[in-house]
This record gives structure tokens, sequence and C-alpha cells, in this order.
């Protein structure tokens, strides 16, 4: 059911909040439809600000969620005096057991009715009913992203890597993670002790679903700090499991190598992060906050195609094996019979019979896995194609002395107005870096503040621009003083990490109170 609307009860020592709505004259709780883009805890805090002129910021809690309205209660709510608009007639706090009449319909179905537990919420979250994350008595439920399946790229280990469906999309791996700790970032070892666990555990999965080729959950976190964290910026998961090493494949295409995983024999932990492996170099998505509104090598393809045929035509050799040996058998059985039933027409015509039936058992359970294996290569080739673009390219260590040299010198014009740098990103070459740089401070220059520097691929021509641009911005730092505000210090290190202070501004406005004044003498003659 979509939900669609929302409100907010509030409730103060055993008395309740309620409306009088204006076109049908029933009592209710605050609230309204939810508005495109809005999520139904924003849309709640919006309604009682428009209807009710009172500003609610602290966290809500789910009540109930009937018939696509949701509501959320305020325990020991703080008694406002509303200031109702054109909406409602009228407002009041009141007694549960003398409550004002007609109630709305939607108000006794939700008072009736049990309020939702963690788990209730849990479940609305990851229907979709519920925006993720959602606050609950003393946690957050967050949806989060366990593992994925599929080709990805792993850019520690500089190689891709297939992690098989059939040992993740399944109900016993989806048992396995209910109670799964997620942490803040990885332990410095591979998997969790004593210590790692204390530092870094932030809360649990408690419920988790398939979602395409991806598993989610939803994790309980009570570490505010870490959902404060969580709630500003976008971040990922990467869960950590311990492989089975015997089931492991590797082979190598053109460098590169690819792995291709065996079944997980331990899932030790979900770990946050800035970037996951199985966002596969796009941006951020293994933790869904709706609250939130933030060049690879080229391989011969033919060779990894033939080299993952081999991987394949491994496994189908193993299976087509036994089959021989299974038909061998059964061959060498239907030879007895056929000796002992030689004398019975009616027995021949029977055996022939089966053993044909079970020849086109046969080539049909070859075709389908030869068709299952054609189609699973199918998806890795479409995968490592779809991410190959985004693996960042090796810098050299010319390129990164360049961009050192590049941040070193912009920090000291970004000083002058007491600001950093904005560091290189991943793969970002020098001349794209220091066309990023420049574009922030063009701003300041009368001369290049209307250029494309887009458009300039020369680096020679690019110094030119730079050095105008870094002296105009510095400048136009030292003019944005009051007049009359005397100097201003600028505080920046230099590569040995030794603090420097330069002053800009007008010295005569800092000094000029402290000089000595003449005084013109004065004579009279008598």
């Amino acid at each position: 059911m979509e939900t669609y609307a929302a409100g907010i009860l509030f409730k103060s020592a055993g008395k309740v909040f309620l409306v009088k709505r204006g076109d049908d004259g029933t009592w209710a709780v605050p609230g309204g439809k939810i508005d495109t883009g809005e999520t139904p805890e924003f849309a709640a805090r919006r309604e009682v600000l428009e209807e009710c002129g009172f500003d609610y910021n602290p966290p809500l809690t789910p009540y109930s969620l009937i018939g696509g309205y949701v509501t959320y209660s305020v325990d020991n709510a703080p008694t406002f005096e509303a200031v109702l608009n054109d909406e409602n007639s009228a407002c009041g706090w009141f007694s549960r057991d003398a409550l004002p009449e007609p109630l709305h319909p939607g108000l006794a179905a939700m008072l009736d009715a049990e309020p939702l537990n963690e788990m209730d919420v849990a479940k609305l979250v990851s229907d979709g009913q519920l925006s993720s994350p959602q606050y609950f008595k003393n946690m957050y439920l967050w949806a989060m992203r366990i593992t994925g399946t599929g080709i990805t790229w792993r850019s520690a280990d500089k190689q891709f890597a297939y992690r098989s469906p059939e040992n993740y999309l399944n109900e016993n791996f989806l048992a396995r993670c209910n109670g799964l700790p997620v942490i803040w970032w990885h332990p410095e070892g591979a998997t969790l002790n004593s210590e790692e666990y204390a530092a870094r555990t932030i809360g649990t999965i408690c419920l988790a679903w398939l979602a395409g080729d991806e598993v989610w959950g939803v994790a309980r976190v009570y570490d505010t700090e870490a959902a404060e964290n969580l709630i500003s910026k976008q971040f990922s998961t990467s869960p950590t499991v311990t492989l089975s090493g015997d089931s492991d494949f590797l082979i190598q295409v053109d460098g590169k190598p690819l792995l291709l995983e065996g079944a997980p024999v331990l899932l030790d932990h979900l770990a946050i992060c800035e970037q996951g492996v199985w966002d596969k170099l796009g941006d951020p998505t293994g933790v869904k906050s709706d609250t939130l509104l933030n060049e690879v090598h080229k391989m011969d393809e033919d060779k990894f195609v033939e080299l993952f045929n081999k991987c394949m035509d491994a496994r189908l050799a193993k299976a087509d094996a036994e089959a021989e040996a299974k038909a061998k058998a059964d061959a060498e059985e239907a030879d007895k019979k056929a000796k002992a039933d030689a004398e019975g027409k009616e027995a021949e015509e029977a055996k022939a019979k089966k053993d044909a039936e079970e020849k086109e058992a046969k080539e049909k359970a070859d075709a389908e896995e030869k068709e299952k294996a054609d189609a699973e290569m199918a998806k890795i080739r479409a995968d490592m194609e779809e991410i190959k673009g985004r693996v960042p390219e090796e810098l050299s260590d010319e390129d990164r002395n360049d961009i050192a040299d590049t941040q070193h010198k912009a920090d000291s014009v970004f000083a002058s107005f007491g600001e950093r740098a904005p560091m290189a990103v991943a793969g970002e070459k020098p001349l794209a870096y220091r066309r990023r740089i420049l574009t922030k401070l063009q701003q300041h220059s009368t001369d290049y503040k209307a250029v494309d520097l887009s458009s300039i691929s020369d680096s020679q021509m690019l110094s030119i621009a730079e050095k105008q641009i870094y002296a105009d911005a510095q400048k136009s730092a030292a003019s944005s003083l009051e007049p009359g505000a005397g100097l201003r210090e600028v505080v920046r290190q230099d590569a040995t990490g030794r603090k420097i202070s330069t002053f800009i501004g007008d010295a005569e406005n800092c000094w000029g109170p402290f000089k000595a004044r003449r005084v013109a003498a004065q004579f009279s003659k008598d």
C-alpha cells in the first residue's frame, strides 16, 4: 500500500493534541498529504507547521500506518499554543478518556490499533512504505545493502571479482544476516575481535531481504554520533566475508586478475564506508538515506571469453564425467536386463523406450546447463564492460608530485580567504586538477572571470592564466577588508610543516595610531 499522508500525535501529561477539521467538523491529529519528493516524516512536520504554526524538530517515532496514513507520535511533548490556519476551526489538549466528538474515523482506528513495534517499522522500511531511516524510541532503523552479487571491481586488490548469486540470494544466507554487527569502518584486521567490536559497533542487522541481485537489511543503529554522520552525508557499505578457498578460481586476463569467489563460510560484519565495492565505481548507495535531498586498461574481450569458457568447461566437464559414468553404469545394467529379457519382445521394447527417455532427459539437462552457463557469462561480460570506464587510472610519480605542488601553491591563495584548497580526487590528472582549482578562484580575476578554462589544454598556457588568477585572488582577499580594518593574519604551512604567518590589508590603518605626532611650537614676542 502506498503511503500518501502523514500526521503527528502529540502527547503530554496524559493528554493528546487534536484539531477540528474545517471540511467535515471531525477531530483529528494535525497532518495532511505527502507532496512529491517528501518523506512521510518531513510532510508531517510541514503540515504541523502550516496548520498550527508549531515547528517541531526533534526525532519522531512511527506510531501507526493505517490506510496509507502514517502517524508519528511524540511522548512528553511541549504544550504549545497553536496558531491555526484556515484548514481547522478549533484545537485543544484532551484527556484520552474525554475526547471530543465526533472523532475522525482514521483517528478512531489509530487509537484502537496496537502501536507499531520496532520489527513492524523495520518491515515497513524494507517494503518502501516508510522512508529510511526511521527513528524509533532509542534507535534509528536504517536500510543498508549487505552485499551485491555478480561482477565488480576491487580497487584495493586491483582485480575484478565475481560473486555467485546462488551463494547469497537464498533463505539460508538471509538467516545468517540476522544479528550481523554493523560497524564504523573496517577493523585493522580482516575480522573483528573483542576490542574492535567494542570500539566500532554502532548497531546490528535485524531484518534481511532480497532486492534484485543484492541482499539488503534493516540495521538497528544505536550510536547517536554515527547516526548524525549518516544523516549528513551519503555513505555506503562493505561486507567482510571469509570464503572457502577450495572453490575460489583465479584467472588472468591481459594482466588483470578475475577472481571467481567460492561460498562464504563466515559473514563477519558490515562496515560503513565512503565507497563500497558493490557501488561498482558509481556513486555510494549502500546506505539508503531518503532524508538527503549528495579509465580502465582495455582488455581483450575475446581472450576473456576464451579463458572464462575454460573455467565453465572445467565445471561442465566434471558434470559430464559424472553423467558419463552414470550412463555407463545404466548401460551395463540395461545390458543385463536385455539379456534377461531377450526372450520377451515386450521387455525389449520397454527397455528401448526407457533408454530413449533417459537420453532425451540427459540432452535436455545438458542443454539447460549450457544455456545457464552462457547466460551467466553474458551477464559477467556486460557488468565488466559497464564498470571498466570508471576504474581510475594509476597516476605516475611525476603526476603525484605535480598535484602536490599545485595543492601547496593553491593553499597559500585559499589561506587568504581562511580556507584550504580542495584535494585531488582519485585518478584526477594534474592538468584537470589545476583547472578545477582555478575555476573556484577565477571569479576574483577581471581578465579571466568569463574564460572557459576547460578549453585550455596546454600546460604552459594554463600557467599564464594560473599566475594572473592567483595574483588577482590575493588582491581581492586584501581588498575585502572593511575600510580601517587594519591587517588580517593568514596562517599557512610550508612543505616541511612549518607555520608561516603573512598579513594582508593596510598597515597604515593598523600602526598609524601608535606613531608620534609633531607638535608645532608657538612663540610670542613681548
